[in-house]
């Protein structure tokens, strides 16, 4: 109709600035495609009555998850106010942080449950070091040789839609305490099954490759274990994706709560940006 078509070209005048970018290039400023960050924006619309972000704000939050700029750095490429700047990409995130809401466990009950359902495996994420002591050794990573939060992702194994986010652990602890903590274990139905790697061998409930350490694999083993790599390889695609956004590569400058927070928000957006639709 008119007014549906009228509606239409209000939000496009609205967002141009999204489609003033070629799709390449929008993808490697922003990390996501300019359909992605127009749904963002809605969202971001529908989700407060008063200081409601604008469209150039979402870019400034995209644009802060992926290049991670430092303060002065950011302003200065989008000629603003620093202070201006840290309050509307913190306010946009605080905002999907409540709004987005893509990551459920039931989600992966749609068309039916698949055994294995999920890949389970944990990440880490570097972060400054504390001054204080007792922090220092808690977030100390022997594993990475340095400070770290870490976290937990389960991973639809046939769609790749994340389905189970959970942390900031801290870095001294490992992936096998980590899922003890976080209760994915208790969530499963009777008889379902995980995919993981070989931390998590011992439990009963998460199929791991056989191991090989001591002896040679047989055939049917081998075959096993290739089947249980390739399922897998779908969780490590998964963080791949995630940390194109260098502000989970690179060492956090911020508070460890501001993190999981923007980590949420990121694992959102890339079931968003896989599929829109799942809004």
């Amino acid at each position: 109709s008119n007014q549906n078509y009228g509606n239409q070209n209000l939000l496009m005048s609205r967002h141009e600035q999204f489609f003033g970018y070629h799709h390449e290039r929008f993808h490697a400023l922003f990390g996501v495609t300019q359909g992605t960050a127009l749904l963002l924006s809605i969202i971001l619309s529908d989700a407060c009555d008063n200081h409601i972000p604008e469209p150039i704000h979402v870019l400034w939050m995209l644009y802060f998850f992926k290049a991670y700029p430092r303060k002065y750095a950011a302003s200065e490429f989008w000629m603003v106010d620093p202070k201006t700047h840290q309050f509307w990409v913190w306010r946009c995130v605080a905002l999907l942080y409540q709004a987005l809401d893509t990551i459920r466990m039931e989600n992966r009950l749609v068309g039916g449950l698949n055994i294995p359902s999920l890949a389970v495996d944990g990440t880490e994420c570097p972060i400054r070091r504390s001054r204080d002591a007792d922090t220092q050794r808690l977030f100390y990573s022997g594993k990475k040789k340095t400070h770290t939060i870490m976290y937990e992702i389960a991973v639809d194994v046939c769609t790749g839609f994340i389905h189970h986010v959970w942390g900031g652990y801290p870095g001294s602890d490992n992936d096998l305490s980590m899922i003890s903590a976080s209760g994915l274990l208790e969530e499963l139905f009777e008889g379902e099954k995980l995919l993981g790697d070989k931390i998590y061998r011992h439990l009963d409930q998460i199929v791991t490759p056989t191991a090989g350490k001591w002896y040679t694999l047989n055939a049917a083993e081998q075959t096993f274990n290739s089947y249980v790599s390739s399922r897998r390889e779908i969780v490590e695609h998964v963080f791949g994706r995630m940390k194109q956004f260098h502000c989970l590569q690179e060492k956090w400058r911020h508070s460890l709560p501001q993190h999981l927070a923007v980590f949420t928000v990121i694992a959102n957006i890339i079931n968003v940006d896989k599929k829109p639709s799942q809004l």
